[in-house]
């Protein structure tokens, strides 16, 4: 707790008075893109592969978002990230590659690992630290 509160409902939520514009316009990207995938016919979520393609001036904060991008769009993987022709947001699915990981749920490559064979390389690496 803070301070002398008893509680969290007597806690103040902070006031912020800046607004990041250039944030909010690329989460709104983000929410477009995954209306896009959303509405796809067909497979759904981890079952997909995406090409991305964004308006060039999102492209370095998208970029910058990493892995983030992924999982904003529920996708197996991110297979192309560029800018796009028309200056429109949008995202072309495919079938993911792969199988269905045990862990993630993500359909990629299996077996990279004899002792977890039903799990993607990144998933055993981390079963293999635990």
């Amino acid at each position: 707790m803070r301070g002398d509160a008893e509680s969290v409902f007597d806690l103040s939520f902070p006031h912020h008075t800046a607004v990041d514009d250039a944030a909010l316009a690329t989460w709104e990207l983000l929410k477009s893109l995954r209306a896009q995938v959303a509405s796809a016919e067909g497979l759904r979520d981890f079952q997909l592969d995406a090409d991305v393609a964004v308006p060039e001036p999102f492209l370095d904060a998208v970029r910058a978002l990493g892995d983030g991008v992924r999982e904003a769009l529920v996708v197996s993987q991110i297979t192309a990230l560029g800018v796009s022709a028309n200056g429109e947001p949008t995202v072309a699915v495919v079938p993911a590659a792969g199988e269905k990981c045990e862990r993630c749920w993500k359909y990629l490559p299996l077996g990279t690992d004899t002792e977890h064979p039903t799990l993607c390389a990144s998933c055993a690496e981390i079963v293999r630290s635990l």
